[in-house]
């Protein structure tokens, strides 16, 4: 999931520099998929990590999270992008996500222990 989110993340942050479309579109191809990836990771990790009678909530807490969030940094990409173009926020959102998961790989033997069922 983490490397899912890294590529999507690196790949979203080519894309943003990138002024040849054919390549762009490689890109953005390679995030799509990487998307996928890190969105089936997600999905199985919080069904095999979380108790059976608590799944119910933690799934539609998990929908809100990754239906309300996007909309949101899209809001505010769209201001941004009134300032500074595009490019400049788009390329700002892949850094912030880059940055998150050095931060969330530096827990990774944490998240790992939480996630072990236990014995």
């Amino acid at each position: 999931m983490f490397a899912g989110s890294a590529v999507h993340a690196a790949m979203v942050a080519l894309f943003s520099v990138l002024g040849h479309f054919e390549f762009a579109l490689a890109a953005l191809a390679v995030a799509g998929f990487a998307m996928l990836v890190m969105g089936v990771g997600a999905q199985s990790l919080i069904q095999m990590g979380t108790p059976s009678d608590m799944l119910g909530r933690v799934l539609s807490v998990y929908g809100l999270t990754f239906r309300a969030g996007p909309a949101l940094g899209a809001l505010a990409m769209g201001a941004l992008a009134d300032s500074f173009g595009l490019s400049w926020p788009v390329l700002g959102g892949a850094c912030l996500c880059l940055a998150a998961i050095a931060l969330l790989l530096r827990r990774l033997r944490t998240v790992r222990a939480a996630l072990e069922p236990e014995r």
